[in-house]
């Protein structure tokens, strides 16, 4: 039994099967960073959304899936970040790929613990999103860095 719930949370269980939709990139890229911006505005928290997506684009996503990886990163921001400083997320295409960015200041002396689990849980649902989700720590700042593939209009 707890080894079907670690593979649960690590996104390996075997009886989930990915519903994978191509839907369109802007609409639910926009819808998720607003709906994160607008939670966490409402727990005071400054936040600033630049979204450079001029092209229109496809994702192909499970879409429950990549809203868990936002609601996890919404988690993480509401126990680790510092509401005195703004958290910054992005949006922009490059060479066929989506990149998301996000930055936010870490509270000092954070008591909470964490094993990383969530993010290793969203990071493996990203690569089974043909993309790649990179976190790091710089200078007292959080960074995660999600790149996922696009499919440009005609």
């Amino acid at each position: 039994m707890t080894d079907n719930l670690f593979s649960h949370f690590l996104n390996q269980n075997k009886d989930y099967t990915y519903n994978f939709e191509t839907i369109i990139g802007n609409e639910f890229i926009r819808y998720l960073l607003s709906s994160m911006e607008e939670s966490l505005k409402d727990k005071g928290y400054q936040v600033t959304i630049e979204l450079d997506l001029k092209d229109d684009f496809f994702l192909k996503v499970d879409v429950m899936q990549i809203e868990r990886v936002f609601n996890n990163l919404e988690g993480n921001l509401i126990k680790y970040a510092r509401k005195s400083n703004p958290i910054i997320y992005t949006a922009s295409l490059a060479n066929n790929m989506l990149y998301i960015t996000g930055k936010n200041y870490i509270l000092k002396n954070n008591s909470l613990d964490s094993h990383g689990v969530g993010i290793i849980n969203c990071q493996e649902i990203i690569k089974l999103h043909s993309g790649e989700m990179r976190t790091f720590i710089e200078d007292e700042s959080y960074h995660v860095v999600i790149t996922l593939p696009v499919y440009l209009f005609p």
